[in-house]
């Protein structure tokens, strides 16, 4: 690791058992590696600025080499992989080298404040949207398309008529558990919106309104303000490299539709969280 970083080299399954029951509540990063692994060393650097930048967490470093036996015992087969523990028990997991999934995993159970997530076990996947690949149709001029990807309050207005046609492409694959599509003046906010994914083009209004959808929502009022959340049916979205969105109308019937802010709530697809799997028997973080 580069020098001058946080991160703590474990040379024994006792050491690693040691700082994970020292820590207590205190979010412990374990990053497991190899020194003939390519993808290690070039994840490395980023590793090391993470333990830098999120000071309120520990970070450890383990050559399963070195330390078979706990690499065997935590399950470890590909490197680099990632475990995160709160209270000796593991809460999350990543694998790969993916930089952004590991961040997104810290962020959200380090518990930093600036993360925005109301989702519990979710985190917002603003920083996963990629705009090169995203496309909205039937947008007025005077409203680009980022207007409603960044919270700044700014809008996208249709142009011709009512209907929206907003394609949001993520730089990693996904798992999409809910989003929120508001506007500040509620009348011109959306109402029916069609759910498609992963479309292998850019799709036009009249397949829009023709092709079968991932699911159909309505929208009441109270669903399309700054706070609310739209649960989506999560086992269908499970991996996603972007989603569509065609607003059919809006809640007064107006000429145009518009957007104030649209926020997708879920995690990376190469990101376990440990949580969403129901134990059957033996208590939390117990090995079997």
């Amino acid at each position: 690791m580069a020098s001058g970083d946080r991160v703590i080299i474990i040379h024994s399954k006792a050491e690693f058992q040691s700082k994970c029951a020292s820590a207590g509540s205190t979010l412990v990063v374990v990053g497991f590696m190899a020194s003939w692994c390519g993808p290690c060393h070039s994840i490395a650097p980023t590793y090391s600025r993470l333990s830098l930048k999120y000071m309120e967490c520990i970070f450890l470093k383990v050559d399963v080499d070195e330390c078979k036996t706990l690499a065997a015992q935590q399950g470890i087969s590909t490197m680099p992989r990632f475990q995160l523990f709160k209270n000796q028990v593991k809460v999350a997991e990543v694998v790969d080298a993916n930089a952004a999934g590991l961040e997104a995993a810290i962020i959200q159970f380090a518990g930093e404040e600036g993360t925005e997530s109301p989702i519990a076990g979710h985190t917002d996947l603003e920083q996963f949207i990629d705009t090169s690949t995203s496309e909205f149709l039937n947008l007025s001029e005077d409203t680009p398309m980022n207007n409603a990807l960044e919270p700044d309050g700014s809008y996208v207005e249709s142009d011709c008529d009512e209907q929206l046609l907003m394609t949001v492409g993520f730089s990693q694959a996904v798992k999409l558990h809910s989003l929120t599509i508001y506007c500040e003046d509620t009348a011109y906010a959306p109402k029916t919106v069609k759910i498609f994914i992963n479309q292998p083009g850019s799709m036009d209004f009249d397949s829009a309104e023709r092709n079968k959808c991932v699911e159909e929502i309505s929208l009441q009022p109270h669903e399309v303000t700054r706070s609310a959340i739209t649960g989506l049916q999560y086992v269908k979205y499970q991996n996603v490299n972007s989603i569509t969105l065609f607003v059919r109308d809006n809640q007064a019937g107006k000429d145009t539709t518009r957007v104030t802010g649209l926020r997708f709530f879920g995690t990376p697809r190469d990101f376990t969280n440990m949580r969403d799997f129901k134990r059957v028997s033996g208590k939390p973080g117990e090995s079997h």
